[in-house]
Order: C-alpha cells, then sequence, then structure tokens
C-alpha cells in the first residue's frame, strides 16, 4: 500500500514540481551570480570623471548661444533623456537649437551615467524631482521654457507638463507601455513582478536595444546591466503620464515623434495618450523604418527638422493651465 501512494499519479506532480521549483532556484542563483560578475567588471572599467565619478559624455551639459549673438532669446530648451541612457538619446539636436538662439539644457537623471546601483537604490519619485528642479531652475532665468523628452524622459516630461506651465512639448518615442511581442509569453511587467525580488540585475543584450540601424550604434550611451527595481519605477511613471486627468492638463502645444515599429515603447499607447491631450495645438509624426532610439535610427533627419521646426517657427499662445 506505502509503494502504491508513492507511486500514486498525484505523488508523481508533486515531485515534477517540486524539482522545477528547485531547479528554477538554482539556475536563478547561478544567472543573479553571473550577473553580479560582469556588473562589478563594468563598474571597474567605465571611463569616470575622477572627482564627480560620472561617466564620461552623460554630464549634464547647458549649451548657450555664443555671448552677444543677435539671435539670442529668452528661451530655454530642457532635454530629458530615456531609461537606463543619457544625453547620447538626442544626437546633435541641443547644437541645432543653440543656432536659433535657445539655451538647451541636457540634463542627466539621478540613478544614471554612474552605476546601476544607484539606479536600483533610487528612492521612487526622484526622477520626477530631479526632472521638476531642471525646470525651476531655467523657469528663474528665462521667459519660455521648452520639453524635448525621450521615451521615459517623455514620460517624465507630460507629467511636468501637466503641473507647470511649459511653452511647447516634444514627446520623442514617448514611454506609456511597453510594446508588447509574442515571444514574451507574459507581459513584461508581469515576468519582472515574478522574478524581479529574486533577481536584481538583468543583462541587456544588444538584441533588445531597438534600433534598426546600427551604423553608429557605439555613440549611444546605455547601461547594459539592467536594475530590475528600475523596471518596477519605470513601469509605476508610465502609468501615471498616462493617466487621462493628467493628459487633459497638459494645454500647450505638444509634438508627438514616434515610429510605428518601436518594439520598446507601445505605439498605441503613444496614439491613446495623444487623443486625450487637452492641447488645441498637437500633431503627431509617425515614422515608418525607425524603431525606438530615432535620433539615431534611419529617419533621424526628418525627425531633427520637424522637431526644430516646431521649436522655432511660431505657434499658438500657451492657455493657462486650469
Amino acid at each position: 500500500m506505502r509503494r502504491h501512494a508513492l507511486g500514486s499519479p498525484q505523488h508523481r506532480i508533486l515531485r515534477i514540481a517540486v524539482s522545477f521549483v528547485v531547479l528554477l532556484f538554482c539556475s536563478t542563483l547561478l544567472y543573479s551570480c553571473a550577473v553580479q560578475r560582469r556588473l562589478r567588471r563594468a563598474i571597474a572599467e567605465a571611463d569616470r570623471d575622477p572627482i564627480t565619478s560620472v561617466i564620461r559624455g552623460t554630464e549634464a551639459i547647458t549649451l548657450a548661444p555664443a555671448a552677444g549673438d543677435p539671435a539670442t532669446s529668452r528661451t530655454a530648451c530642457l532635454m530629458v533623456h530615456g531609461f537606463l541612457s543619457a544625453r547620447t538619446d538626442f544626437a546633435d539636436l541641443g547644437e541645432r537649437l543653440v543656432r536659433h538662439g535657445i539655451t538647451v539644457r541636457l540634463m542627466r537623471l539621478p540613478g544614471h551615467g554612474t552605476t546601476p546601483v544607484d539606479f536600483a537604490y533610487l528612492p521612487p519619485g526622484a526622477l520626477y524631482k530631479a526632472v521638476h528642479q531642471e525646470y525651476l531652475n531655467l523657469r528663474e532665468r528665462f521667459d519660455r521654457i521648452y520639453l524635448v523628452g525621450f521615451s521615459m524622459g517623455g514620460s517624465l516630461s507630460t507629467i511636468l507638463a501637466s503641473e507647470e506651465p511649459v511653452d511647447r512639448l516634444v514627446l520623442v518615442s514617448p514611454y506609456f507601455g511597453v510594446t508588447y511581442a509574442w515571444y514574451y509569453v507574459l507581459p513584461a511587467h508581469i515576468w519582472n513582478a515574478l522574478l524581479g525580488r529574486l533577481i536584481p540585475y538583468v543583462v541587456r543584450t544588444d538584441a533588445f536595444v531597438k534600433l534598426n540601424d546600427r551604423t553608429l550604434y557605439d555613440k549611444i550611451f546605455m547601461y547594459k546591466i539592467v536594475p530590475t527595481a528600475g523596471v518596477r519605477q519605470l513601469k509605476a511613471i508610465g502609468q501615471t503620464a498616462r493617466r487621462e486627468e493628467l493628459l487633459r492638463k497638459v494645454a500647450c502645444s505638444v509634438l508627438i515623434v514616434h515610429s510605428r515599429g518601436d518594439g520598446a515603447a507601445s505605439p498605441q499607447e503613444a496614439q491613446e495618450a495623444f487623443g486625450k491631450l487637452g492641447s488645441s495645438d498637437k500633431e503627431i509624426l509617425w515614422l515608418k523604418e525607425s524603431n525606438h532610439i530615432v535620433f539615431w535610427d534611419f529617419e533621424r533627419e526628418e525627425a531633427k527638422d520637424r522637431i526644430e521646426r516646431f521649436l522655432t517657427e511660431p505657434r499658438p499662445s500657451r492657455p493657462e493651465i486650469p
């Protein structure tokens, strides 16, 4: 009778389930150890400023028109980069705007340009607080403030534009949700909820860098190790930015530049957010041959030209935020 009980279908199912859990635990442990070694190596090999410890090329910078330039205006543009990246997201867009007399501030988000560990331990709200402070600093010195946000920077810029008197808003590949792919099986945020606590860091392979034109790939900065705690922050920011009551408060002129083939930030979510924006002066440019990182992709010049015109040509005056 005992041998029969041990060989019952229920017992075999239990043994399979236990074996699966043990295998998953061991695989997760081995993977985490391998990623931790890679993380330590990446931190040690990064080219950093010896004083600030910020990786060279990711520092916040201000581009200002030459002193005495007659084109100099009372306008500043704040550029907010994306998730795990840096000001390289914008290529030479800042330099193009400076030629029109616009002062350009390319900020560095907290936890970026240093180490993925810094991002992993970043308190909730710190990213938006940093963007808001950059805005306030510019507002003290300039009459007009423009925002250009890429990916997660677009989400943060949308939130800011719903709360502060921004004059023009450009959202490039804005993140309002993740593009779903069939091979994910489950949505990305579900995987993060299931395994994120067990695996604090994951490797970001080249396959997950959404760029169709790879000729300028080495010009882009990004963390190759992804903190899963940062992914949870990204998800929360996107959820906040796509709330209808928040989008209705965005009253300034808005331009969205997005690719139909964006494999990272959902084009469908962006289209829905566009429809809910409260602005009476809004437009959207859909790209066809690019992926997510549009300033380095096949239609980069078209995207930059459109943004340059949007930010330098006359637009309707911004109404007051209700």
